[in-house]
């Protein structure tokens, strides 16, 4: 308690908890007691009490016995209440001192001029410096004293009410700040979840408690339109001015120090009052009850785990006042040896911490506190498994202990949660695997549709079909329709190119279902041709195809963007099918980069006649039966085999480079992803990325590993491509018991006996297998839909009449 007048005043209170609480005060002494009774002190007492105490009251009622103890209390610690002389109290043996780090002389920040002020600011500002001189806080300059800083003040309004605020923002700049480490809100409350009375205080009478050393009163003058004036207590918004609050109460109260640094202060009715039950006072208090972390840890224990630490040991001796053996600094480890010549150590109260930039922490060496602090960082439901980056910004802000972030990376890889629920965002898995590699051209081509092309010509040409040459990169364009069948394609390249690149051995292609419908395979096993299919959305084994298209849509674009026009002579528009023709032409006679020749010199050993060459006409032509034609065509051959080595081996390096796989071997631990587990019941948003963690079995070249699952899994196939999986990255059991590996959770799988169908949607009719489907949608809403024949449903009378009369009525519509 402080700050409290008990000098003629007709009611004393005390405020415990907040202000909405009711205020507690001492009511009157009306026992008589004769004075021939009384010894000299206890005279002192009855006039203390007679003169203090008789205007005081209390609402609660108190026992004689009790009455008693609290006024020997009071009168024991008078000194403490304000006074006549001290309104407001005063500690002169703390003062407080400020040290600035520059010299005279001062720069032109530290001496302003005072503020304009209106009026109405004036009369404020004077309201407000004389309450400050009655109350001691402030004293006038004299005229002959030499001022050589000086701050101008303001008048904030708020509301009707009116404060002086100081400009002190340019000293506070020039002030050696207090390294005295002030905790943190969410370190307070964690302190204090365990009291019952809970305290409070008006911070800027606290402040004004602080008498300055006549020293530094000269650095906290004010300079207004009516003077200047200087405090002798310590105003707001200074510097150091909460850390010196701080430690003085640390010095005054130390056997109020609880074991966790929290000051208990002596209240009136405490738990050491028989009459006080915890039941009934609860209800009553400002807080119930504060839980915010299971860190029960005291600071009792941190200071004996540095006596087990040789390096705490080492920095607790250097950092003592007296000593002066620094030979010890040898001794160190390389880590505390760097962070004690950078000067980041500071002992305060037995306690080591460490300085970062603006961060100040506690240095922990206890093993068991710092697991239960990364624990508490990443695993609980305010932390949600946060990334690695996040879960180091929230350890830097409580503990810090030498290679933390090494520590918190391994924490937060090794987590099983956080390795099973994170997306894989990074780059997939797998080494570049080299195909077979024609010999001479037309062995291999590529094949794909340019889409997204307008309807042209007298037919509606809407598509293009690009077949490319892998050998000499010569291309063929045939317009086509968007919903011609596969035997159409079948047809379309047997009437157009066969004739003139004879009979492919093998066609790579992405799986369109032109491609994968039976007619195709039947045409195709009929030549001995071999389908080699691409995935889907992965252009590197038919990118010399997808890279064509993209030539041929630049090609066309420049003819039609911006209205271009391709004429005849009697002015009819070419549209994008009218030239095809001339745009195969003019890229087999360009040079390929990666060739470096044209694809008719590789293929035909020149270039055909062109209007350009038409002014050439004495050139040296070979015949075919010439003796050197076969050389230049071997030789030709044999150029551009070798640039398909070099091309495959410059993409294969730099594919691998960034997509290298993981050290997998037999028996190692690894994640499976889920996005090919169709048949899970859970929510797709809320099905975690990857399962597991699975054995490997054995692996099967660069690419693909088999594993051992689950009997959940056992309908799966054993074998998975690296790109699905992921190494499982498990904790040290000793280090970090709480990344320990939680049970195996296996995704719910449901079997396909157990679905059960609400309706159809669509049906469709497959022409080459003469049966009709339907499309079917499960009772389970995490299931997707699929397609069924009439047999494969269970119930399908029913269900397909549903289907029928829903038909009808849209029909009807």
């Amino acid at each position: 308690m402080y700050g409290i007048n008990l000098h003629n005043i007709k009611n004393i209170y005390f405020t415990i908890g907040n202000n909405e609480r009711p205020k507690f005060a001492f009511l009157p002494f009306r026992r008589q007691i004769a004075l021939n009774k009384l010894s000299p002190v206890s005279l002192e007492l009855e006039k203390f009490k007679s003169e203090q105490l008789d205007e005081a009251e209390i609402s609660l009622p108190l026992t004689d016995k009790q009455e008693s103890e609290l006024s020997d209390l009071l009168y024991d610690l008078k000194e403490a209440f304000a006074s006549e002389k001290e309104p407001l109290g005063a500690i002169f043996s703390h003062e407080a001192e400020i040290i600035l780090n520059i010299e005279i002389p001062y720069p032109p920040l530290l001496r302003r001029p005072a503020y304009p002020a209106s009026p109405k600011s004036r009369e404020a500002l004077e309201i407000h410096i004389k309450e400050l001189l009655d109350l001691s806080v402030t004293g006038k300059v004299v005229h002959n004293q030499e001022v050589e800083i000086n701050t101008p003040v303001i008048v904030a309004c708020h509301n009707g009410n009116s404060r002086m605020v100081g400009e002190f923002r340019a000293l506070n700049t020039y002030t050696f700040p207090d390294r005295y480490p002030i905790p943190k809100i969410q370190i307070a409350l964690t302190q204090i979840s365990q009291e019952v009375y809970i305290s409070t205080m008006d911070s800027l009478k606290g402040f004004h408690q602080n008498v300055v050393t006549q020293r530094a009163r000269k650095y906290l003058r004010i300079i207004v339109h009516c003077g200047v004036y200087e405090y002798s207590r310590m105003p707001f918004c200074i510097e150091n001015a909460p850390s010196h609050l701080k430690i003085m109460m640390n010095e005054i109260f130390p056997e109020e120090l609880s074991e966790d640094g929290l000051i208990r202060w002596p209240l009136l009715n405490n738990i050491d009052n028989p009459t006080y039950v915890l039941e009934e006072a609860s209800p009553h208090l400002p807080i119930e009850r504060i839980s915010v972390t299971d860190l029960k840890t005291t600071l009792f224990e941190v200071r004996s785990s540095y006596t087990q630490d040789r390096n705490c040991s080492i920095l607790c001796q250097l950092l003592t006042e007296y000593f002066k053996d620094h030979s010890l600094i040898h001794a160190f480890d390389k880590v505390w040896k760097k962070s004690y010549d950078e000067g980041r150590f500071h002992l305060l109260d037995g306690i080591i911490y460490h300085r970062a930039k603006h961060t100040c922490v506690m240095t922990v060496v206890d093993r068991s506190l710092i697991n239960l602090v990364l624990k508490q960082c990443h695993d609980s439901p305010f932390s949600v498994h946060l990334s690695e980056d996040r879960t180091r910004e929230n350890v830097n802000t409580c503990i810090w202990w030498p290679m933390w972030q090494k520590n918190v990376a391994e924490y937060c890889k090794s987590c099983d949660r956080y390795q099973k629920a994170k997306k894989a965002t990074g780059k997939i898995h797998g080494n570049m695997i080299k195909i077979q590699e024609p010999r001479r051209p037309w062995e291999i081509v590529h094949m794909d549709w340019a889409t997204g092309l307008p309807p042209v010509g007298d037919k509606s040409y809407n598509l293009c079909l690009v077949i490319d040459d892998r050998f000499s990169k010569t291309p063929i364009f045939l317009s086509c329709h968007q919903d011609d069948k596969a035997m159409d394609t079948a047809l379309l390249i047997w009437n157009r190119v066969v004739s003139w690149t004879g009979i492919f051995t093998d066609i790579i292609s992405d799986r369109d279902p032109k491609f994968t419908s039976e007619p195709w395979k039947n045409l195709h096993q009929l030549f001995g041709t071999k389908l080699s299919f691409s995935t889907a959305y992965h252009p590197q084994t038919d990118g010399l195809a997808e890279r064509m298209i993209q030539n041929l849509e630049d090609m066309v674009r420049r003819f039609h963007a911006y209205v271009l026009e391709f004429k005849y002579c009697d002015g009819f528009t070419h549209d994008w099918c009218n030239l095809l023709p001339a745009l195969e032409l003019a890229y087999k006679t360009s040079i390929h980069t990666s060739t470096n020749q044209t694809p008719d010199v590789l293929e035909k050993v020149c270039n055909p006649r062109l209007p350009q060459y038409s002014s050439q006409k004495n050139l040296v032509e070979l015949h075919p039966t010439d003796s050197r034609f076969k050389g230049i065509l071997e030789k030709g051959r044999k150029h551009a085999v070798r640039c398909m080595e070099d091309s495959f081996a410059y993409a294969k390096d730099k594919w691998d480079k960034l997509h290298a796989i993981p050290d997998f071997k037999v028996e190692y631990l690894v994640l499976l992803s889920t996005t090919k587990f169709n048949n899970i019941k859970e929510f797709k948003k809320l099905k975690d990325s990857f399962s597991g963690p699975f054995i490997i079995k054995a692996l099967h070249g660069e690419n693909f590993v088999e594993v051992e699952l689950s009997k959940e899994l056992s309908n799966k196939h054993p074998t998975f491509p690296v790109t699905l999986m992921k190494p499982y990255k498990s904790g040290d059991a000793k280090k970090l018991p709480f990344s320990n590996k939680v049970p195996q959770h296996i995704p719910p799988i449901e079997s396909p006996g157990t679905r059960k169908f609400t309706k159809v949607l669509k049906e469709r009719e497959l022409r080459t297998k003469k049966l009709r489907e339907y499309l079917v949608r499960y009772s389970d809403p995490t299931c997707k839909d699929e397609w069924f024949s009439e047999n494969n449903i269970p119930e399908a009378t029913k269900i397909l009449r549903r289907f029928g009369h829903t038909r009808n009525k849209n029909v009807t519509k």
